[in-house]
């Protein structure tokens, strides 16, 4: 008996093999009925194609011709390329469990944002770094454990909906950030931090940063069939952010729409984990 891709299936065809599971069991839908406490209306309109059952209508089912709900939903996902390196989990309760870590590593990322600020204002204008060097190192250790955390939500995201742009985009992401962040770290008690190199090194991060925000907003506009408007807004808003990066000149403002930007981030993985929790529960 093939029940692998039930949950994939769309009308007329997933009311047909409801169907025919249902007649491999011996039920009419009468007997179905009984057994599931779904109106016979319903199973009629499923079988005949002319609704889409919700996944709980297809779980009730399912466990009333004795055929296990997670055997046939946990195919819905398949593997993405960076998975693995991830340690991202293909049982969908686990996967729950990591893009709620994913929104809620976003929320720290997004607060210690404002302290790395202040560190690397105070660390171009100021004479002395605030807290010291350790102090500093901290809060770049934080924000970059934090950021992997969060950035992981958009990889397992990615993955969920086949969104290949948004799995790729994602990790270079993330490769370059933690190369910014070393890069920070090992230069921060620089004797001249504002010399030349250090300016190339500014307008090289400044650029690439917008180029690669860019495009990921590119791949989060194409979550908006899957999750509604709040990809749509939040992809603009990445563009808009990553444009004004890219021109260097305007990078001081790209800076404050990085902060609607990232909230918006957080709330599209928490749709993501919402939509997630509806389907299997």
């Amino acid at each position: 008996m093939k029940i692998q891709n039930i949950h994939i299936m769309k009308q007329p065809d997933l009311g047909k093999k409801l169907a025919e599971l249902r007649k491999q069991n011996g039920l009419t839908q009468e007997e179905l009925v009984e057994k599931c406490n779904i109106s016979v209306r319903t199973i009629q309109r499923i079988e005949a194609g002319e609704v889409e059952p919700r996944s709980y209508t297809i779980k009730t089912i399912l466990n009333a011709l004795n055929i296990q709900f997670d055997s046939v939903f946990e195919k819905k996902y398949k593997s993405g390329y960076f998975d693995k390196i991830f340690g991202i989990s293909l049982d969908s309760s686990s996967r729950l469990k990591q893009l709620t870590i994913a929104w809620i590593f976003g929320i720290v990322y997004f607060f210690i944002g404002f302290f790395e600020v202040g560190f690397e204002f105070n660390r171009f204008f100021g004479d002395d770094l605030i807290g010291g060097g350790i102090g500093y190192i901290l809060v770049k250790c934080i924000s970059l454990i934090s950021f992997v955390l969060f950035m992981r939500g958009f990889v397992i995201v990615g993955s969920m909906y086949r969104n290949y742009l948004l799995q790729i985009m994602t990790v270079i992401i993330i490769v370059f950030m933690v190369l910014i962040g070393f890069y920070d770290i090992f230069t921060f008690d620089s004797v001249s931090y504002i010399d030349e190199l250090d300016k190339f090194t500014g307008i090289s991060k400044a650029i690439t940063s917008g180029i690669l925000q860019i495009l990921f907003g590119i791949a989060i506009l194409q979550l908006s069939s899957k999750i509604g408007n709040i990809a749509s807004v939040s992809g603009v808003f990445e563009i808009i952010t990553g444009i004004f990066f890219l021109s260097v000149i305007g990078a001081i403002v790209g800076l404050f729409f990085l902060i609607p930007t990232e909230i918006l981030e957080i709330i599209v993985l928490y749709k993501v984990a919402e939509k997630l929790k509806k389907e299997d529960y």
